[in-house]
């Protein structure tokens, strides 16, 4: 045998193996893609402001970055008694006890999740 046909088996032999190994794999590569085109959807989804709700600070939380900088999370009790989690902008002063606004945003595409957004504080309503 010539060199040139060595390299051929060679080739032909790793290609075999390849497509075996892939075929033994389908479904964590099926899994994988799910998974992203499920990020894309997730992270893709078009948010929409429904309505605005008020809010008076409870908590706060500043994540420990490598930086150093890092917006607060918030808790924030709602006038309806529920308890949810808002960013505060990083040009923002945390104020416990302070009335203020977030903007309720609804996802467009199913499931239609719901979030919040700080807008302001409003101390005269």
């Amino acid at each position: 045998m010539n060199r040139l046909a060595v390299d051929r088996a060679l080739r032909a032999w790793r290609w075999k193996t390849f497509v075996e190994d892939v075929r033994a794999a389908w479904w964590v590569l099926g899994l994988v893609l799910v998974m992203f085109i499920g990020a894309l959807y997730w992270f893709g989804a078009p948010r929409t402001v429904v309505g605005e709700a008020y809010g008076v600070a409870v908590g706060s939380f500043r994540p420990q970055t490598e930086w150093g900088r890092s917006p607060a999370e918030m808790s924030v009790r709602l006038e309806d008694g529920r308890l949810i989690a808002v960013t505060l902008p990083m040009h923002e002063p945390y104020r416990a006890g302070v009335v203020m606004e977030v903007a309720v945003l609804r996802r467009d595409w199913p499931p239609h999740t719901r979030s919040y957004r700080f807008v302001r504080y409003a101390e005269a309503r």
